[in-house]
């Protein structure tokens, strides 16, 4: 069915949260060193040990959008309980061709949400993401790391005895010589709405070299070189819902180091190796990309200015063929109405350009962070018709400016959210000529 494009999906790159917080600190410069940049606050954050997994240090980002930290150096392992929390429009943090990005060391629960991980490169394990501890990433891309020699996970490395779940996030274009283009994986990991695209391994795994139980639900792995999903049956399985694997070059689509069977249920694959097998129901084999894509392209969608992912084409055989294990929305937040399509996107119908986006500069936000009085300024680069809303991190409409005009002048608007929770929320201006997100932080 012809699914419409929703403003939820901004709400991927707000990564919002209610969530209570030991600190609070705010990454405001793109510098890789020096008061308010990312490097010193996890720093600060790792020695302040008032943190628990309940109740985690918070490092967030007020930065202009687009901007890059360039690391000079690898930055300090996270050694604590926190939060690295985006923003809507997304913060890139690099590797500078030189070093690994993030390391969240064993024994804290990590939240990286909203930011775009790339130019990790080096020889160990782990470019874009070394895990050891229990980490959740959010509405993230990983995209453009490599590692050398024998070392695994060029997007992410999830380490023996850890602990990771990566949801509404694209992994892309990482280069591992080992296994695990996008991700090599020897503990619990969950996927849910994840597109895995032109990754790849000179060995095995271009994908996905999963070494342990890995939960795969409404994913789409196409276009990586090197295979598309790897496991090894010896020690545990895939486990595969509601997901698409087709397209992957230099080893099969699904394939395990072994005799051995693969479990899943409503997806749809290519090729199988020709030691597996499969277990489960209402799978389609034997299928290719032009079947379920047609000519449709790995590219932005809607209202996104960074998320990339793949449309179905006008009657793919995933149209409607989830079951209901699939989540209420797709990678890019749109809802999931009625029978939900299997892979990371719903099918949008013939997508049109991006919505352009207004300049960040036209409205500019007093007080925030702050107790939840917000005052807006609407620069006179607005004119004419427009409104706002606010939404909380369930999607939900909290406030509504209903239909305002604006003449060559400047405006001030009051956004009270006053009687809300503690956390983040998304405030949307929107007229005839695109729109502008706006984070609002209530402390």
């Amino acid at each position: 069915m012809k699914k419409q494009i929703s403003l939820l999906m901004l709400l991927l790159s707000a990564g919002l949260f209610q969530q209570a917080h030991a600190t609070n600190y705010t990454v405001q410069y793109a510098t890789d060193a020096g008061t308010q940049s990312l490097r010193t606050h996890i720093t600060s954050a790792n020695a302040d040990l008032t943190a628990t997994a309940s109740n985690p240090h918070i490092i967030h980002f007020d930065m202009a959008a687009g901007q890059t930290i360039l690391l000079t150096s690898a930055l300090p392992a996270i050694n604590n309980h926190i939060i690295i929390q985006g923003q809507a429009q997304l913060v890139t943090v690099s590797g500078n061709n030189s070093y690994n990005v993030f390391t969240v060391n064993s024994g804290y629960t990590v939240q990286i949400n909203s930011l775009i991980i790339t130019g990790a490169k080096i020889s160990n394990n782990g470019g874009g993401v070394m895990n050891s501890g229990t980490l959740s990433m959010d509405g993230v891309i990983i995209t453009g790391n490599n590692v050398s020699g024998t070392a695994q996970g060029a997007g992410v490395y999830n380490a023996s005895g850890a602990s990771l779940t990566i949801t509404n996030s694209t992994i892309d274009h990482n280069v591992a010589s080992g296994m695990g283009g996008g991700i090599a994986s020897f503990a619990g990991m969950t996927l849910t709405n994840c597109t895995l695209y032109a990754n790849s391994s000179t060995t095995n795994g271009g994908g996905i070299a999963n070494n342990f139980m890995g939960f795969i639900n409404s994913c789409t792995i196409a276009n990586n070189s090197g295979g598309g999903i790897y496991t090894i049956v010896n020690i545990n399985t895939a486990v595969l819902k509601n997901t698409i694997c087709v397209n992957n070059t230099g080893n099969e689509d699904i394939y395990t180091n072994g005799t051995g069977s693969v479990s899943a249920d409503y997806s749809i694959y290519g090729t199988l190796g020709a030691t597996a097998s499969i277990s489960g129901s209402n799978n389609t084999a034997g299928s290719t990309y032009a079947d379920l894509f047609g000519t449709n392209t790995f590219m932005l969608y809607g209202t996104s200015a960074y998320l990339q992912t793949i449309n179905l084409k006008s009657g793919s055989p995933a149209i409607d063929a989830a079951n209901s294990s699939a989540p209420a929305t797709d990678e890019l937040g749109v809802s999931r109405t009625n029978a939900a399509d299997i892979g990371a996107m719903e099918y949008y119908g013939t997508v049109t350009a991006i919505t352009n986006s207004l300049s960040q500069d036209l409205v500019t936000i007093y007080s925030n962070p702050g107790n939840g009085l917000f005052q807006a300024e609407i620069d006179n680069g607005i004119q004419g018709d427009y409104d706002w809303k606010v939404m909380d991190n369930n999607g939900r409409l909290l406030l509504t400016s209903g239909a305002l005009t604006k003449g060559n002048d400047v405006q001030m608007q009051t956004i009270n959210l006053i009687n809300q929770v503690q956390g983040t929320y998304l405030l949307i201006f929107s007229n005839g000529k695109g729109t502008l997100t706006k984070r609002l932080i209530k402390l």
